[in-house]
This record gives C-alpha cells, sequence and structure tokens, in this order.
C-alpha cells in the first residue's frame, strides 16, 4: 500500500515535470506491478490503459509495447479479469510488435507471457513450446530475471502434465534465481508450486516445509495472493498424513485469502478439497454444498480445474448413494476440453469415473479406467495418485472373484502408502489384504494396524460432530 501511494506520487510528479517516457514506462509499470501484488486487478488494468492511452498520444511504440505485455499478465493469469482469449490474442500482438522492434528483451518476456496464456487456455503443450523458447533465449542473452520467469511458469507446465521431476528441477532453479534477485513474490510463487509437486509425488514432508516458508514470506508482506497459493495443496498433504483438522485448517485459509486476493484457483482445487475431505469425515451434505460452489467458480471464472471439483462432486454423490446424479457428472467431466490439458490437477474426474463403474458393478470398466492411467503415474512417479489407482484395481478385481490378481495391486498399494506416510489410503486397504489372508495371526494383524491409524486419525479430528460422523461410517 505504501509503495503504491509512492508511485502514485512519482507518476504526478513526472507528469508535472515532463520526464521522458522511459521514466514514465518504469513507474507506470512498477505501479502496476505494486497494484497486482495487493489484488487491485481492476486499478492495475486501468493503469496499464492509461500507459497505453500516452503511448499512442505520443506514437512510441516502445511504451505501447510495455503496456500491452502488463496487461497480458492479467488476462492470461487466474485473476478476476482471466480470459483465455483475450490473453493469448494480446500475446500475439505484442510478439509480433517486440520482433518488429528488435527488441529481445521484450520478445523473451512475451515468450515468457505466451507460455502462460498456454497454460491457462487449455494449450499445455504449446506452452511448453513457448516457454522452453523463453528460457532458452533468457539463458543465451544472461538475462536473469527473465530466465527466472520462463523457468517459474515452464515448471508450473511441466507439472500439470504429469512430469514432477522436469517440474521440480525449473522450479528449484527459478527459486534459487528469485533468492538472488531478492523477488519474494515470485519466489513464495515458485515454492507454492513446487510445494504442489511434492504433494503429488506423496512427499509430503518436503511439501510441508515449503508451504510453511512461502506463507510466512508472503505474510510478512502481506500478500495476500502467496498467503492463499501456499496452503492451496498442502491440505490435502495434511489429509494423506491422518490429521483431518490442519487439512481443513490450511483448506479453509487457502480459501478465505483466495477470495480476498482474487485469486480464483484456491476457491476452485482447495475448496474441492476442503468437500473431499468434509465427505471423508461423514459430513457428506456439507461436502456436496462446498463441492457445488467450487464446481459454480470454476464454470464461471476458472474452467481450467473444472475436472477437480466436478470429480469430487460426482463422488460425494457417490458417497450419498446418488448414482444417477454421480453418472451425470462423470459424463460431464469427460466431454470438458481441459480435462486432457491438465491431467495433474483433473486426476479427481478420472477416480470418480472408475468409482462410478465399481459402484454399476461394470467392474471391466473400472479396470479399463485404472490400467489407462496406472503406467503413466508410475513412470512419472505420482505416488499420491497411484495408491488411489491401484487400490480401485484391486477392488475390481476382487469384485470378480480374482482374489489372487487383486493382491499384488493391494500389495503394493500398501508398500507405497506406508513409504509416502499415507495413513489415510493404508487403513482400507490393510482392511483388504485381511480380508483376503488365510493366515488367522496375520488377518487380525492386519486388521488392528488398520484399526490403530483410524483412531489415529479421529484423534486429529477437533469438532466432536465431524469425529462422530466419521467413526459412525460403515467401512470405519
Amino acid at each position: 500500500t505504501e509503495a503504491i501511494a509512492a508511485y502514485r506520487q512519482a507518476l504526478a510528479l513526472a507528469k508535472q515535470h515532463d520526464q521522458g517516457n522511459q521514466d514514465l514506462t518504469r513507474l507506470y509499470s512498477s505501479l502496476g506491478r505494486a497494484l497486482e501484488l495487493n489484488s487491485q486487478f481492476d486499478e492495475a488494468l486501468a493503469n496499464y490503459g492509461e500507459l497505453d492511452g500516452v503511448a499512442r498520444q505520443q506514437g512510441d511504440r516502445r511504451m505501447e509495447l510495455a503496456a500491452l505485455m502488463a496487461q497480458i499478465t492479467l488476462y492470461a493469469t487466474p485473476t478476476s479479469l482471466h480470459d483465455p482469449v483475450k490473453g493469448p490474442a494480446l500475446g500475439q500482438e505484442a510478439l509480433a510488435l517486440a520482433r518488429e522492434l528488435g527488441d529481445q528483451d521484450a520478445e523473451v518476456r512475451t515468450l515468457w507471457t505466451l507460455a502462460l496464456c498456454g497454460m491457462w487456455s487449455g494449450r499445455t503443450a504449446e506452452g511448453i513450446v513457448y516457454a522452453e523458447e523463453a528460457a532458452a533465449m533468457a539463458r543465451q542473452l544472461d538475462l536473469t530475471e527473465l530466465l527466472a520467469y520462463a523457468l517459474n511458469d515452464l515448471g508450473m507446465l511441466y507439472a500439470t502434465v504429469l512430469q514432477l521431476e522436469q517440474a521440480k528441477l525449473a522450479l528449484y532453479e527459478a527459486g534459487k534465481l528469485w533468492r538472488e534477485l531478492d523477488n519474494l513474490p515470485m519466489l513464495t510463487d515458485s515454492m507454492s508450486m513446487a510445494c504442489m509437486a511434492h504433494v503429488a509425488a506423496g512427499e509430503y514432508d518436503q511439501a510441508i516445509v515449503l508451504s510453511d516458508e512461502a506463507f510466512q514470506m508472503s505474510a510478512s508482506s502481506n500478500n495476500l495472493w502467496g498467503q492463499s497459493y501456499s496452503r492451496m495443496m498442502i491440505c490435502w498433504a495434511y489429509w494423506e498424513l491422518g490429521q483431518p483438522e490442519q487439512a481443513l485448517t490450511m483448506a479453509n485459509e487457502s480459501v478465505h485469502l483466495g477470495k480476498l486476493a482474487g485469486f480464483i484457483a484456491s476457491q476452485v482445487l482447495a475448496g474441492g478439497h476442503q468437500a473431499v475431505i468434509y465427505g471423508n469425515l461423514g459430513a457428506i451434505e456439507q461436502g456436496l454444498t462446498i463441492a457445488q460452489q467450487a464446481v459454480s467458480v470454476a464454470e464461471t471464472q476458472f474452467p481450467h480445474f473444472r475436472c477437480h471439483p466436478l470429480g469430487i462432486l460426482a463422488q460425494l454423490h457417490l458417497l450419498a448413494g446418488n448414482l444417477t446424479e454421480a453418472e451425470a457428472i462423470v459424463e460431464e467431466g469427460r466431454k470438458d476440453p481441459y480435462a486432457g490439458a491438465h491431467p495433474t490437477w483433473n486426476m479427481r474426474i478420472h477416480i470418480a469415473e472408475a468409482e462410478l463403474a465399481l459402484r454399476q458393478g461394470d467392474y471391466e470398466q473400472a479396470i479399463a479406467v485404472t490400467d489407462d492411467w496406472l503406467p503413466r503415474l508410475r513412470a512419472n512417479n505420482i505416488r499420491t495418485y497411484l495408491v488411489i489407482f491401484l487400490h480401485l484395481r484391486s477392488r475390481a478385481l476382487l469384485a470378480t472373484g480374482q482374489a489372487e490378481a487383486a493382491r499384488p495391486d493391494l500389495v503394493e498399494a500398501q508398500d507405497i502408502a506406508t513409504a509416502i506416510g499415507s495413513r489415510s489410503a493404508l487403513w482400507p486397504i490393510l482392511c483388504n489384504l485381511s480380508q483376503l489372508e488365510t493366515n488367522p495371526t496375520e488377518a487380525n494383524r492386519l486388521h488392528r494396524q488398520a484399526r490403530e491409524i483410524v483412531e489415529t486419525i479421529a484423534s486429529h479430528i477437533g469438532a466432536a460432530d465431524l469425529q462422530a460422523s466419521f467413526l459412525n461410517q460403515p467401512a470405519v
């Protein structure tokens, strides 16, 4: 807020004393960035529009290019102004102008913003090409800050299409550069995305360390967007670790701060996690309400990750016994144009599809869905979802009487869940294994281990009503 006031004062003085266009461009750009960091996106857009007006009035093409590039990120990223059509169109216009002017710095910056446009318009493969081109050009020209930006969003794109190891390498390199540049808002951005990659990989301890550091860094500068982002995925790590109360605290915090910041992604992703956590605790109606809210936000403002809350909504209807509603939602997910563009974050719709097939007795379809995803999850070491799909496949095989075929899947799922510390996934697997066990002593041991995990999870539920609804579920 203080920076915004100072930039406004500086801009007024620059106009009064007829400063040159280079100073004006820098001041308008800096003011706009401060407004963005304060979640004042409409004011930032108006500021860039004013810069564009001055540029056109004076016939200054470089100033016009600066105004154009600044506007692209507002439309390209998940702000309240997000526009998946306008962002890429402005990006192509800026790229042509940068090349016409021979401005390589602007060309790299525009390639980076086009990578963002690819990410948030469902063209992730195209986005990766732009990001890799921007990073290579930035290295060649020794443009450190632009290299950091390109790597940051290349990491995000890699993570989105299941390539977690490549994502972490890019994000950690970007983070190192942000530290050297002392750019804390972007450092928290890199850390938050790396946190999400670690959660998907089942590396929960690393994810928590990154989340906490990113949150504290964002809180110290009142960066609401950064605070929300840092908590957006970590809620699921706490759920996997068997700490429901902490999981809900993180999800609630991410959604609340996201609303204040205009960070739409948190309302869709963390909102979806809120819903499924309540559902898994037996508060199905509460979960359904929250999931529907997350779907509505996605449909109106953030369609790219709509399949995430949509899949959760279907799962909750299945828990409630509403098979017709669940089937209709899964069918919606199959037709969603973004389902294939962001597979890592849209995995829930495929989980719901397999669960629906199980409930409908279509075990061949359940096996087909899991067989489609298991090789890709194994190849990219996406252990959080690998456990879920292995367990789903084993349940379908058990339902068809193929107990011996189901056992290897259950054992693999048990080993992975144990390795990553996922209590919430482990106890149902142990129950299934105990039912397959012919040795009564071993069966009792497995069942007792499952019971101990359930008791541990219950002890981490603070609200008495939620603890009761969790313990009253038939499986529990």
